[in-house]
């Protein structure tokens, strides 16, 4: 595992999710300000059904960068250039079915959800909304796969954060020049135009490609195996603003609900980026089958994902509320209180991070077809359960249900690994792993049902947030000397 790299796509992976999160307070508030809680309540129901669409794409990603892996480091580029051509064949047809799809979301919104506008409003608002995949399917996301198989996750990081950039400045000139909703987000979809500037050029330079050698279909053979994955990730993202749509009495709630989510969805999506940062060397590693070497690397790997994310978590856990109460100020139109309701979604996006290192190696492995019942399995638990709460406990009840479904992940994923995997791995060190988040969770949450901590600014925010960050560090520090010793000093010097 070459550290260098590992370190270069960490970093402007860690960048990239620190321009988004800046994005994700700047955008949703200026729509909140302008356009109020229910034209932002309809834009997150509209982009969760535009992303089931993505469920065609049967989580084909996955599957080819597993198959991209060996021949990226034999450098057999006539075996690249057909699985690069598959990949290209595949997305192109994605996008045109993706396109459909988007007609049949306009049906649904024009006519069977209640939104209190006008038809022509919402149809405009859904086909704008669907552009950013389209551009993705038909122009981008074969050369992304590739680049990030190859460990080049920094230049995907970096032209993304130039979007975000843009996206970010449109949104503010449209917004302030036009109060237009739809213009706003038109804007925000065309600046994807920026990533097949970026990508087809510096692969074009960087790879030989031969697009005259016959796509390899075989790359392909495991998607529909890759597709169980998919409806898992989507029934973990997306169920929630599902059934708060259809079940609860307004779309107020769903803005309270997106709110929240944005926020540990943020905390989430910085994780999974270091993972993905790290994912492509560990495939790298697997397909050596050096036993040993194997098994230090997902130590690390391991112990890095979940120190990072009890660290996080354990710190949101203890500002989110007062967080939101102070993003939403001034907005009165829904009840943005909701203590208990943060403490559970973020407890759930806490152990969905813990499964990334088993999740991840697993389907580095190549074994996609193993373990597609533990997905299909997962959406079940939380689609059914989610359903049975919603109608009793409303937003709580559907983050209950999604934090049992990765309670579940979480065991399956990690028995999984150890018993065909990582035959040798160290149990017990990776107990004492998770026993060190759990704790540090436990600390946040007596903290944050018995200290409520209040922000009147966002300076305010800044200097509690630090403050609390340093408290829960320090005590991470003092908990990993104790349960680890001379382990916890010695880990990162193999």
């Amino acid at each position: 595992m070459n550290s260098h790299i590992v370190y270069k796509n960490i970093f402007f992976s860690i960048a990239l999710q620190i321009f988004t999160m800046i994005s994700g307070f700047i955008v949703p508030r200026v729509i909140l300000v302008f356009f109020g809680s229910n034209i932002n309540g309809l834009i997150s129901s509209i982009n969760q059904f535009l992303t089931y669409g993505s469920l065609l794409e049967g989580g084909v990603g996955t599957v080819i960068a597993a198959s991209l892996y060996k021949p990226l480091r034999e450098g057999n580029q006539e075996k690249v250039s057909a699985i690069f051509n598959a990949t290209k064949r595949f997305f192109y047809q994605m996008g045109v079915i993706y396109s459909l799809y988007s007609l049949i979301v306009v049906f649904v919104f024009t006519f069977l959800v209640k939104t209190g506008n006008s038809k022509w409003f919402v149809a405009m608002l859904v086909i704008v909304l669907s552009f950013q995949s389209i551009i993705q399917y038909l122009l981008s996301m074969s050369y992304r796969i590739l680049l990030e198989a190859d460990r080049k996750v920094y230049y995907v990081s970096l032209t993304q954060i130039l979007i975000v950039v843009a996206n970010v400045v449109l949104v503010i000139i449209i917004t302030n020049t036009t109060k237009n909703i739809i213009l706003v987000k038109l804007g925000s979809s065309l600046v994807y135009l920026i990533q097949p500037l970026m990508y087809v050029r510096y692969v074009e330079k960087t790879y030989k490609i031969n697009r005259t050698i016959l796509p390899d279909k075989g790359a392909l053979s495991q998607r529909w195996d890759g597709f169980a994955q998919q409806i898992a990730y989507f029934a973990s993202a997306n169920t929630d603003i599902l059934l708060v749509t259809f079940f609860s009495s307004s779309l107020k709630m769903v803005s309270v609900y997106s709110i929240y989510s944005m926020i540990t969805t943020a905390i989430s999506n910085l994780v999974v980026a270091i993972s993905s940062s790290i994912v492509p060397s560990m495939g790298r590693v697997l397909s050596e089958n050096d036993t040993k070497k194997i098994k230090n690397k997902f130590e690390r790997y391991e112990f890095l994902i979940v120190i990072i994310s009890s660290i996080l978590y354990s710190s949101v856990i203890i500002v989110l509320t007062p967080f939101v109460m102070l993003y939403t100020k001034g907005i009165h139109d829904a009840n943005y209180s909701q203590l208990s309701f943060g403490i559970i979604l973020a407890l759930g996006k806490l152990l969905y991070c813990f499964s990334e290192p088993y999740v991840r190696t697993i389907l580095a492995a190549g074994h996609i077809k193993q373990v597609s019942r533990f997905a299909y399995i997962e959406s079940g638990i939380n689609i059914i359960i989610s359903l049975i709460l919603v109608l009793k406990l409303g937003i709580m009840g559907v983050a209950l249900g999604t934090l049992l479904s990765f309670i579940y992940r979480f065991v399956a994923y990690r028995e999984y690994l150890g018993k065909k995997i990582i035959d040798k791995i160290d149990r017990i060190f990776s107990k004492k792993v998770i026993l060190l988040g759990i704790i540090n969770i436990i600390f946040s949450v007596v903290i944050a049902v018995y200290i409520h901590l209040e922000f009147d600014s966002y300076i305010s925010f800044i200097l509690q947030g630090v403050g609390v960050f340093i408290v829960v560090l320090l005590f991470d520090i003092l908990l990993g000397n104790i349960v680890f010793r001379k382990r916890f000093r010695q880990l990162f010097k193999k």
